[in-house]
């Protein structure tokens, strides 16, 4: 009961990624909950079904509309520009949200925002130290990307921003925020679905574990990795679990993008106080 009371406090927007397909009328598939007339149920059932996509199906549904870019800097109180203050391109939509950040938690907020980025980065370096040595089929010009990209290293990063995001800002702004982030036009179509599925298996470990501390929930990460529920990309360029592919063995993500499946999220989330 615990576990279905959780389930009906869950935005319904974290349940709405791609229409999928029912199975047959077992315990624990959508046919079974629509049966049973539960909506937590239903929603329990169909995040069971997001769990069974096949890599080839992930790759097809996690990819996001693209997004503007803009210029974006930190302002006071989310609305007042700061002279000088360092300027990036972000998405149009990221842009908004940090805005909302300022105004709600003001730069110490936008501070906070910064250190779990660098906190996930050193973590997960951590977490996956460099291999001793580098696997022939890495281009002598592409180490470095190979090591912080497309591996075991980079799904933890974005599990784990993701988790501490969530935990901090709250789950829909975590949302909407990091789904933005992937909008970015010409965003490779395997690293996007790699990112946006890892992404939200972090923001589902913080949801679930409201009173865990952050040694627990960095535990649980690393367990998604190694238990196979995160997405890396193999040898051949393909979207594999992780515990299907030995750790610093991964490929790196071919070219190329694909359309939408996902809306760029509205921009209008709150953050949590």
């Amino acid at each position: 009961m615990e576990r279905v009371a959780k389930e009906a406090g869950e935005q319904a927007s974290e349940g709405a990624v791609a229409a999928l397909p029912a199975t047959a009328t077992l315990p624990g598939s959508l046919a079974w909950a629509s049966a049973v007339g539960n909506r937590a149920v239903q929603r329990y059932a169909r995040r069971r079904q997001i769990a069974r996509l096949t890599p080839q199906e992930i790759l097809e549904r996690y990819q996001v509309n693209e997004d503007t870019t803009a210029e974006w800097s930190p302002k006071l109180a989310g609305a007042i520009p700061i002279p000088f203050a360092e300027s990036r391109v972000l998405t149009t939509t990221e842009g908004r949200l940090l805005d909302t950040l300022s105004f709600s938690r003001g730069l110490l907020g936008l501070s906070e925002f910064r250190s779990i980025a660098q906190a996930a980065f050193a973590e997960s370096t951590a977490q996956f130290p460099d291999p001793s040595t580098i696997p022939s089929y890495v281009p002598a010009d592409r180490v470095s990307e190979w090591k912080n990209n497309d591996g075991h290293r980079d799904a933890f990063r974005h599990c784990y921003w993701n988790m501490r995001l969530a935990a901090e800002f709250g789950i829909e702004w975590t949302r909407q925020f990091t789904t933005a982030h992937e909008a970015l036009p010409g965003n490779t179509a395997a690293r996007e679905a790699m990112d946006l599925y890892n992404n939200r298996i972090g923001r589902s470990i913080a949801r679930d574990n409201p009173g865990a501390d952050l040694d627990e929930l960095t535990a649980l990460v690393r367990d998604a990795v190694d238990d196979g529920r995160l997405i890396v990309i193999d040898r051949s360029g393909n979207l594999a679990f992780s515990n299907t592919v030995a750790v610093w063995d991964h490929g790196l993500a071919p070219t190329g993008t694909r359309a939408g499946v996902i809306a760029v999220p509205a921009g209008n989330a709150s953050v949590d106080p």
